[in-house]
């Protein structure tokens, strides 16, 4: 079973959109998943919207009303999980849903721990991002270079065997 994480603040149109296409790529490929979607308190009723879907697809919510974040999110997402891979994706549908199975069969076949989406890839890119957004991007992966090897070290879109996850991380704010 694979658990898809999605960290939510005020994403209410995004999530009744991207539940239904993670839950028909799930349904199309014969995937055991689930979805949790942890959202920070949203003011426009994200979490709601993500409740009424669990009556039809297979959404677990968490609402965080204190200690918020998007790293603290990921982590509550990934103590949350009951599947043998965790999958974490954004609500905004920057990330393709249907890219989740080529995504899980390395980890499925053992070929690998860890997957990562990425925007520098050919068919990749966000062409729907603001110009200062895809700038802010760019800046953020220069300054990892030396630190990692990834095309794309802040993709935020990755799928990882739970079972390598120390979830006793402490996250410093």
């Amino acid at each position: 079973m694979i658990s898809i994480i999605i960290p939510t603040y005020n994403e209410i149109d995004n999530i009744r959109i991207i539940i239904p296409k993670i839950s028909g790529v799930l349904n199309r490929e014969d995937i055991k998943g689930e979805i949790i979607v942890v959202d920070d308190d949203s003011p426009d009723g994200t979490a709601f919207a993500a409740k009424e879907l669990s009556l039809e697809y297979p959404v677990k919510v968490f609402l965080r009303k204190t200690d918020r974040g998007l790293s603290k999110s990921v982590i509550k997402g990934f103590e949350l999980a009951e599947g043998d891979i965790c999958m974490v994706m954004d609500a905004d549908l920057s990330h393709p849903v249907e890219k989740i199975p080529e995504m899980v069969k390395p980890i499925l076949a053992d070929e690998c721990d860890v997957t990562v989406g990425s925007r520098n890839i050919p068919g990749g890119g966000c062409t729907e991002w603001s110009f200062l957004r895809r700038i802010a991007s760019k800046i953020a992966g220069y300054m990892a270079i030396g630190v990692t090897s990834l095309s794309d070290p802040t993709s935020g879109f990755m799928a990882i065997r739970k079972s390598i996850i120390n979830i006793n991380i402490k996250v410093l704010s």
